[in-house]
């Protein structure tokens, strides 16, 4: 018996290395269904800062490497006529992955009208409180400009977590599902090992976009009132040039017993081995549908300081994993302070309980139950 097709259209995928935690989502989803589902990526053929397109090798490769269908696509007139063609085959559910993106969501929605196929969105959070606060009326006008031309019309919306869910039936859109966003493959799971005794200040670590979303700005003012001495590395691509500039104003005011350093980006298989090099993992951002990078920082050894926008409050555990309010940035310094006051023997055995709390948040078996449901509900 065939397997069901599914043509999952998003703005950026493999081999983009920009397209953060949406990128992933695609990947473990469809590691962890691909045997029930005939999946098709179709994404766009350059990064999220790209003005370039992906090379063809680089295309190829990325089509080798995850086994998987994938169509780039082109960012200029090509596109409708790429989309209609793509259409025009056989699909039981078409999945896109996002809500804001013109050509990758809104051009596929309008060429799609009238054919009556089941359709599942993935907003990834960008409806989230924090997200919307960042061009709330541009994200309002464009949500009624979808509705108006009856794009949205059969749309059903797949929330990763509870608050996402409430968010989405207030708008009141269509019917919404609840499934998580699935975890890493075992394979990315590294085997238990014990931590090293740290030395020395305190090791945090950013590692994220650059943008206001993400909220690099906010850790930076923390670590202005913290009292002992750390150390500051930060990756991620620059995805918001006039943001980068601000932060780096708030860098260099930085108190002598604080020092920080812009790292750049990293590839994703580089991801886990940088996190282990670090002791506190620090992410103020403005709103995550999951935050994948949280889970990775608990796998490899670190602790954990995530905003109290995210998914992650459910995993709280012990100070090993807290979250903050974004109002002040007190809690934040006295939360890092604490942890720097430590002594070597307590800071490395709470590295090992990171360990053991990443594990245990990432059982992929109801997040994958939760989806498979939701696919089959959704498609006649």
């Amino acid at each position: 018996m065939s397997r069901p097709r599914v043509l999952v259209v998003a703005p950026y995928f493999l081999p983009s290395r920009q397209g953060g935690g949406s990128v992933r989502a695609l990947e473990y989803l469809t590691h962890h269904l691909g045997a029930h589902y005939e999946f098709v990526l179709a994404a766009g053929r350059r990064d999220l800062n790209g003005r370039e397109d992906f090379t063809d090798s680089s295309c190829e490769a990325a089509r080798r490497e995850s086994g998987l269908d994938i169509r780039h696509l082109s960012h200029g007139l090509a596109l409708p006529g790429q989309l209609r063609s793509l259409l025009d085959e056989r699909w039981d559910l078409i999945y896109l992955n996002s809500l804001l993106s013109p050509r990758f969501t809104a051009l596929p929605l309008l060429l799609e009208q009238g054919h009556g196929r089941p359709l599942l969105l993935a907003p990834r959070g960008e409806w989230m409180p924090g997200a919307l606060a960042l061009k709330r009326r541009r994200k309002q006008a464009w949500l009624l400009a979808l509705r108006a031309l009856g794009a949205l019309r059969s749309m059903h919306w797949h929330a990763t977590s509870e608050e996402e869910a409430a968010v989405l039936r207030e708008l009141d859109i269509g019917p919404v599902w609840l499934a998580p966003d699935l975890p890493p493959p075992p394979p990315l799971i590294p085997a238990t090992a014990a931590a090293p005794v740290p030395v020395g200040p305190l090791s945090i670590v950013y590692l994220s976009r650059i943008d206001r979303k993400k909220n690099l700005g906010f850790l930076i003012d923390a670590l202005h009132e913290v009292r002992l001495p750390m150390q500051l590395s930060i990756y991620g691509p620059v995805a918001d040039a006039a943001y980068w500039r601000e932060c780096q104003c708030k860098l260099r005011g930085l108190p002598a017993h604080v020092q920080a350093r812009y790292c750049g980006e990293l590839a994703p298989a580089e991801v886990l081995e940088v996190l282990s090099q670090h002791e506190l993992f620090v992410l103020p951002t403005r709103g995550e549908n999951h935050g994948y990078v949280v889970g990775e920082a608990l796998l490899a050894g670190c602790n954990v300081l995530v905003s109290d926008q995210t998914p992650w409050n459910a995993y709280r555990q012990d100070q090993i994993l807290q979250t903050f309010p974004l109002q002040a940035t007190q809690f934040l310094a006295r939360a890092i302070d604490a942890l720097a006051s430590r002594t070597p023997a307590e800071r490395r055995s709470r590295a090992e309980a990171a360990m053991t709390l990443g594990r245990r948040a990432l059982d992929a078996t109801p997040a994958v139950q939760a989806t498979r449901a939701m696919f089959d509900a959704v498609r006649p």
